[in-house]
């Protein structure tokens, strides 16, 4: 899956099952934009983010990465606008895998 847009995503297995960390970075380019560009810009990767997700085939792995993605980008929008993120620090977002009904179905004998 290729996301193409001003961040870079890089997601690190924990030791932990089902847990992982997302690093989002922002890329240079970006950066070096002036605070109205980068809010111009980010805002419309929020919006390709939402094209790229009903373009995904429902339920795919795609579908569910492009989704993550701009649920945080949704997230960090307000604050990229008004400047109130450091730019050059790399954010990092634990998630926390939820089994599905079918690892749950697995897991569960039935008698």
């Amino acid at each position: 899956m290729a996301i193409e847009g001003p961040i870079s995503v890089s997601v690190t297995d924990l030791e932990d099952p089902g847990k992982r960390e997302l690093h989002i970075s922002f890329k240079p380019e970006f950066q070096s934009l002036t605070l109205e560009q980068q809010g111009s810009e980010f805002s419309q990767y929020v919006e390709n983010l939402k094209l790229q997700y009903q373009q995904a085939e429902a339920n795919s792995s795609e579908q569910q990465g492009v989704m993550t993605i701009l649920q945080v980008a949704e997230q960090l929008l307000p604050h990229i606008q008004t400047g109130e993120i450091p730019l050059m620090e790399t954010i990092v977002i634990e998630m926390h895998q939820q089994p599905g009904l079918d690892d749950l179905i697995k897991q569960t004998e039935i008698h």
